[in-house]
Order: structure tokens, then sequence, then C-alpha cells
């Protein structure tokens, strides 16, 4: 397969860091996803997403969506299009325009992921999960021994 200048395709890689170091913009196409993980250590590392508005994906984007290109939808870290060709053509033809946009964007990732799924922030989110879970199931075992205590 030929790309065009500065495209390539690595395929499978059990190291993200060497890949995160030298793109600018992660690219997801799925059509169905539930936590992409593939795209948080790419906002970790500074790098927006262009990707399809499927499953868990459309809860990484952050701010008001704009619209900026046909079939798409920016936000502040990420663009969420169709899963037209022509949408993602549009999308990346203007961010390489924009060098300037792609590395405001990828702060703005770099912020996201670092409140969203850093350990710290995942146990919190696990413990303030397991407190309610506990607190619902104890809800109606409080109520019976308050009656019966009466």
């Amino acid at each position: 397969m030929r790309f065009p200048s500065g495209w390539g395709w690595d395929g499978w890689l059990n190291e993200s860091e060497p890949f995160l170091a030298n793109c600018d913009v992660m690219i997801q196409t799925s059509r169905n996803e539930g936590t992409p993980v593939a795209l948080i250590p790419g906002m970790a590392a500074g790098r927006p997403f262009v990707s399809t508005a499927v499953g868990g994906i459309v809860d990484m984007a952050c701010g008001e969506p704009k619209n900026l290109t046909a079939g798409g939808k920016w936000f502040d870290n990420a663009v969420l299009v169709d899963s037209r060709p022509e949408a993602f053509v549009g999308v990346l033809d203007r961010l390489a325009s924009s060098p300037q946009q792609i590395v405001k964007m990828g702060q703005l990732a770099r912020e996201f992921a670092k409140a969203h799924y850093r350990k710290e922030a995942l146990v919190a989110n696990l413990d303030e999960l397991y407190r309610e879970l506990l607190k619902r199931k104890m809800s109606p075992l409080l109520h019976c021994n308050h009656l019966v205590s009466t």
C-alpha cells in the first residue's frame, strides 16, 4: 500500500511511546467501541484525536461542539466525525493547515487524560462507585432495623 509523504501504517505496537512521539493526531475509525484504550495514552502524550462518535469515545471529547467542517463536531480536545471518509479527510485537511490548533487541542487532551485516567482518578471513581453501591444495598437493611427497633 502506498501512502502520501508523512503518512504510514505501523500496525500492532507493543509500546506506544515511540509512536506517539512521532505523531501529531490520533485517528480512531471504529464503528463500535467500548472504552477506547488506544486513545488514552495518546491523550496523555498531548495528542488530540479524530474519531467516529461511537461508544465511550463520545465521553472523551470535552467542551462545546462546533461545526467547523462537514460531518465533524469540533471539541476542545478532539473532533468527532461521521464514518464517511470525506468527513475524516475534511477534518485532517483542516488540522494539517493549522499546527497551532493541533498543539492547543493536544494540551487540552493531556489535561483531560490527567483528570480522568490517572491512577488516582480511577481509584477515586471506583471508591465512589463502591460506596454508592454499598449505600444502596444497606439502605433497605437500615430501614428494616429501624422498623424492628421501634
